[in-house]
């Protein structure tokens, strides 16, 4: 299998949020193994998918210090796959295009640039030294992490279990091929609004009666990484601004949209309930936070 084989089965198996890195991961280690490499896994399971970090060094022995080379090894969700036309249709299928802009050809397919070929890049750069047969003068550590896209889960893992000895680290993240000493941080933020105690009520009898008076509103935005949220379109926007301009009294039934943290939402989706003058409602309490 040459290295193009190679990372179109790194893009094919699906290491999105809903599936987790296991299975990515295990093949990640068999070729590490193959190129004579010394490799753990630490294996977590995070709301019931398995997920897998993957270490691997020339030596099966930790040096007190090494050069870090990480990769995360999940993707983000890949949004609607009728967007994928430069795959046909399926984020999964590795295609290459040639492009007279750049350099020879172009690598289209969920995570080729963000970030899971960069392990395989890395994995190449170690191959290739220790094919010279010389010293190293910072040994290597290559990972792949899980749980990027979601909370830095893997990158925890490997931290708190003091797994590496990392004296300095690459870590790869799309920079248009620049080295940058620093990026964005990630910032997850939970706010819960409680319903009143009328809501409450009314949201049982609805549940309870044959008939009511339930309207229910769709709203398409445009799926984008939310490190660039310009070129995407926020549905959960959309649908806020929607309920700012409701008339007080409505009831909330179903409020719903976004995949993930760092996903800019594509789809949302708002039901309630034309019931009359309630006071203090959740969607009363939405717009004051938003105003």
């Amino acid at each position: 299998m040459d290295f193009l084989d190679t990372c179109r089965k790194f893009i094919e198996l699906d290491s999105t949020p809903a599936m987790g890195t296991a299975e990515l991961a295990s093949h990640a280690a068999e070729l590490c193994r193959a190129a004579g490499l010394h490799v753990e896994l630490q294996t977590e399971t995070v709301n019931g998918i398995e997920q897998t970090n993957v270490i691997a060094r020339p030596t099966e022995s930790r040096p007190e210090k090494e050069l870090l080379l990480q990769t995360h090894l999940d993707t983000c969700e890949p949004g609607s796959y009728a967007l994928w036309t430069k795959t046909g249709a399926n984020p999964f299928n590795a295609s290459i295009y040639s492009d007279s802009g750049n350099a020879g050809e172009v690598l289209f397919g969920l995570g080729t640039a963000n970030t899971k070929l960069d392990f395989l890049c890395k994995l190449e750069a170690i191959k290739e030294v220790l094919a010279e047969g010389k010293p190293w003068r910072l040994p290597p550590v290559l990972v792949g992490t899980f749980g990027e896209e979601t909370g830095m889960h893997g990158a925890v893992k490997l931290i708190r279990k003091k797994k590496i000895s990392a004296s300095m680290a690459l870590v790869s993240e799309p920079t248009d091929m620049s080295l940058v000493c620093s990026g964005k941080g990630f910032a997850g933020v939970e706010i819960e609004i409680p319903f009143s105690a009328e809501e409450k009520v009314l949201r049982e009898q609805h549940d309870l009666s044959d008939g009511s008076s339930t309207q229910s509103r769709l709203f398409k935005g445009k799926a984008a990484h939310s490190s660039a949220p310009e070129i995407g379109e926020n549905a959960v926007l959309k649908m806020l601004e929607y309920l700012s301009k409701l008339p007080d009294g409505i009831v909330m039934m179903e409020m719903e949209g976004g995949v993930s943290f760092n996903t800019i939402p594509s789809h949302a989706m708002l039901e309630f309930d034309m019931v009359g003058a309630v006071k203090d409602t959740i969607g009363m309490k939405i717009t004051k936070i938003m105003s």
